[in-house]
């Protein structure tokens, strides 16, 4: 039988160093009423893009899509992260996040039926205030940048999709002869 050798490390060996005070981030000061105004006017040109994409999907497949899709960016000058966890709920579905530019890019897709929910946000963000007095939402719409545009999801999958839909409708016996 092998002998086993047992290592007793001097602990004063041993690397501690106590977790220091978290750092205060530096406050950050937003133009409510002008943040609002750039979000709003962005979401109104959005929605109706949004919408034009909607009715030329129904015009090629015969039905609308019941979600609209949003690219919202991150405010670069805010330290702060930008509030994820307000963008995937029941109303609003998060696709994904990406850099572009080195900026966070979040893709969001919101039902047709929630689409007035999430505007109210925005409507909360401008008129309440919590109990602490900082406007309702703040975390969303002070992490965002005023920039919030249709998804370019709509750019790159109405081409492919209206050709899928041109090819199996005059060339579907040809991709049943093939499988």
């Amino acid at each position: 039988m092998k002998k086993h050798i047992k290592i007793a490390p001097n602990k004063s060996s041993l690397a501690f160093t106590p977790i220091s005070t978290p750092v205060n981030p530096k406050e950050y000061k937003v133009n409510k009423s002008q943040r609002y105004d750039q979000i709003k006017e962005n979401l109104d040109i959005a929605i109706e893009s949004s919408q034009a994409g909607r009715d030329f999907a129904k015009s090629v497949f015969g039905e609308e899509p019941d979600v609209h899709l949003f690219s919202i960016k991150k405010d670069a000058d805010n330290p702060q992260r930008i509030a994820l966890d307000r963008l995937d709920n029941q109303n609003v579905k998060l696709l994904s996040v990406h850099e572009v530019d080195g900026v966070p890019t979040a893709n969001v897709a919101v039902k047709k039926s929630k689409l007035k929910v999430f505007e109210q946000l925005l409507e909360n963000y401008k008129d309440k205030t919590t109990p602490k007095g900082n406007p309702k939402n703040q975390a969303l719409f002070e992490s965002i940048s005023n920039y919030v545009q249709i998804s370019i999801i709509y750019g790159l999958a109405l081409p492919y999709l209206i050709w899928m839909k041109f090819a199996v409708t005059n060339f579907g016996s040809i991709f049943q002869n093939i499988v």
